[in-house]
């Protein structure tokens, strides 16, 4: 859970991130589960107070060997291992000149590994425009028909900034 405030959507799911990819470099199966769990009952049995989010959870245990036939129909329905292309999300100046990975240099590597990053309903809400020596992140409109209360692709801008900060590092 995170309090609700500026940033806070944003700051939990870089957070969380963080800890799936350690839990991951444990060996062990992690899944972001963000619309397709029960918030009522797990929020009561947390005593989430009214003034916290409660945007996601995840399972952690060790992984099957082998995918299940329902795994892998529901990963190929909602393209969970398919990413939009670099031209469509990075970008120089402004969001008319894609930015190429030569023009990147050594920030290539965690543009990638932002591209890569998870995002709820594999939407990739972020777009990147490098200016000069910085890099701004943006999100692209809400998910249309969300039943959530929040702007989950907040949490998606959090776990973006994630996977790029710990790649530059």
């Amino acid at each position: 859970t995170v309090p609700e405030g500026e940033l806070a959507l944003e700051a939990l799911g870089y957070s969380f991130e963080k800890l799936i990819l350690y839990t991951a470099s444990l060996g062990l199966g992690t899944c972001w589960l963000g619309g397709t769990f029960k918030r009522s009952e797990f929020a009561k049995a947390m005593d989430v107070k009214d003034n916290e989010l409660f945007p996601a959870i995840s399972p952690i245990g060790y992984p099957f060997g082998k995918k299940r036939l329902v795994e892998s129909l529901s990963r190929l329905i909602i393209k969970a291992d398919l990413r939009k292309d670099w031209e469509a999300l990075f970008f120089k100046n402004d969001f008319s000149q894609p930015l190429t990975q030569a023009e990147a240099g050594e920030f290539a590597f965690p543009l990638e590994m932002l591209r890569l990053a998870p995002s709820a309903a594999n939407k990739q809400p972020w777009r990147i425009i490098k200016t000069d020596n910085a890099y701004h992140f943006y999100k692209t409109k809400a998910l249309e028909n969300s039943r959530a209360s929040f702007d989950i692709q907040k949490v998606d801008i959090g776990i973006a900034a994630c996977h790029f900060h710990l790649a530059a590092l």
